[in-house]
């Protein structure tokens, strides 16, 4: 591969990086991957898997907020129901008593 190649592609990359979106340098990266040096594509691939850990985990936490927030809420529900069964129950005893 002729280093004026890599070249192009580096000024190419940088000029998006510097005017363009992280989208377009992503499709950039993406479309060009295999033109680049193996040196550049495995910090690329590794760059990429850390980003999706990060998300991931990043996901996890807030579907276990999600989650104990459920369960908080399905905790008030039954205390509050048991609540309102007592205060009937109260309702209907002296109901019986007038």
């Amino acid at each position: 591969m002729p280093s004026q190649n890599v070249g192009t592609l580096y000024a190419q990359l940088r000029i998006i990086m510097n005017t363009g979106t992280e989208t377009e340098a992503r499709t950039f990266l993406t479309a060009h991957f295999n033109e680049f040096p193996q040196e550049v594509r495995d910090a690329v691939l590794l760059a990429f898997f850390q980003e999706g850990l990060t998300k991931t985990m990043q996901m996890e936490q807030e579907k276990d907020a999600l989650q104990k927030e459920g369960m908080e809420a399905l905790s008030d529900i039954g205390q509050t129901k048991q609540e309102v069964d007592d205060k009937l129950k109260i309702i209907a005893l002296e109901e019986k008593l007038k």
